[in-house]
């Protein structure tokens, strides 16, 4: 048996931190083998921001300070299980499970401009999670006949769910917050595919 770690960590110029951690460990017998992995991955970003808004011909009349936060966390597991019959056939099995979880919420103060002068308006939030959740599951059987010419099928089965919620608020000067508007969709797919294929050769026997 053998296993292997790996761990890593990743800067990017918008400001996203992104450690990963892998795990793989794998045993052989003369006809059964096995592959499990494991893996992490959260992602951490911090983005801040300013806009000026304003009209065709205009000065601008508003200004948003904006800050992005994103907190993100990648997990997924793999399994690999093979057998060799006695006559040859292979038969192998494959499964994996993907969990994706993200929260990002984004903070705009809002300023109103007038020459010389700006105004503190209110605090603009957006709030966004999102969980994405994969199952796949898959087998596949190969037969080689004593002519040479092979049968190959496969069975594959993949389902997927997401849950995607947001929410808008406005907090006024020296006012409660308001949320004005809340969103929620969660939309599920699943996908089932069975495919088989015969490679025939050419032999004295079929000329």
């Amino acid at each position: 048996d053998t296993g292997t770690w790996e761990g890593s960590i990743s800067h990017y110029s918008d400001g996203q931190v992104q450690p990963g951690a892998q795990l793989s460990y794998s045993g052989e017998t003369e006809s059964f083998g096995y592959t499990l992995g494991l893996s992490a991955k959260p992602r951490n970003s911090f983005l801040d921001r300013f806009d000026l808004l304003s009209r065709p011909g205009d000065i601008p009349f508003l200004r948003e300070d904006e800050e992005q936060k994103t907190n993100a966390t990648d997990l997924a597991a793999t399994l690999n299980l093979r057998y060799t019959f006695d006559d040859g056939d292979h038969l192998n099995f494959n499964g994996r499970y993907a969990d994706e979880g993200r929260t990002e919420t984004i903070e705009s103060i809002q300023f109103a401009l007038a020459p010389g002068n700006e105004l503190f308006t209110g605090t603009f939030f957006n709030l966004r999670k999102v969980a994405n959740t994969n199952w796949e599951i898959g087998a596949d059987y190969e037969h080689r006949f004593t002519d040479g010419d092979t049968l190959k099928t496969l069975l594959l089965f993949n389902s997927s769910s997401e849950k995607d919620e947001r929410s808008f608020s406005f907090i006024p000067p020296k006012a409660q917050k308001n949320v004005f508007r809340f969103q929620s969709q969660a939309p599920n797919r699943t996908e089932l595919i069975v495919r088989g294929s015969y490679k025939f050769i050419l032999t004295p026997q079929h000329s």
